[in-house]
């Protein structure tokens, strides 16, 4: 039995393995997409001589983050969960950011989310909640740490430059896999917005 971690949704789409030959992780090369993202997949599985049919457990990240990159999980999750032998599972990009701190559970989490927006996330005896919110209105005593754009970190904030594939498979140690799949947008997309300005707007181009 094979369990895939997949987490499309950080800056570099990072996959890993835990199978009965060992565990293994990687950060997948080239472009984001389903195809480049299923054949690099394919090709590990391979190198580690096991194969696709193998996969029983599929553990994802469902955000927030990039619209393109929770989309694309969802849609690579759901397929591979199309087998009733497949458990799907998923986590959020505050449960690697938590990792990524040093487990600091009370600290006050930060993703960039454009537009001078950030995702904004915090633990409560053992309870995520989350929200979107403009930088400025983040005041927290806790530490704050701060994923994303280095250059919109605000002063004082810890940043984390990337994440180490091998904190995968601390998520299921740490207990943060679960069984809501939902996705995690938070934002519209960029697409969503225009349209919805040429709809206000009759159809025209919005400025």
């Amino acid at each position: 039995m094979v369990s895939l971690f997949l987490d499309t949704v950080s800056s570099k789409p990072m996959l890993a393995l835990d199978s009965p030959t060992g565990r293994t992780s990687f950060v997948a090369p080239g472009r984001r997409g389903s195809g480049a993202l299923l054949g690099f997949l394919e090709k590990t599985l391979h190198q580690q001589g096991l194969r696709p049919d193998q996969i029983k457990t599929v553990i994802f990240n469902r955000g927030p983050g990039s619209f393109t990159g929770i989309k694309l999980g969802v849609v690579i999750a759901r397929t591979l969960g199309l087998d009733p032998q497949v458990q799907v599972f998923a986590f959020t990009s505050f449960d690697l950011m938590a990792l990524a701190s040093g487990g600091k559970m009370e600290a006050s989490l930060v993703i960039d989310a454009y537009q001078g927006d950030v995702f904004h996330g915090t633990y409560f005896l053992g309870e995520l909640t989350y929200s979107l919110r403009p930088a400025s209105e983040i005041q927290d005593n806790a530490p704050v740490y701060y994923y994303g754009r280095e250059t919109e970190a605000l002063p004082g904030w810890r940043v984390i430059s990337r994440f180490e594939p091998s904190l995968l498979f601390q998520l299921e140690q740490d207990g943060l896999i679960r069984e809501d799949l939902r996705p995690l947008y938070l934002k519209k997309s960029a697409a969503e917005v225009n349209r919805e300005c040429r709809k206000s707007l009759g159809g025209h181009e919005c400025p």
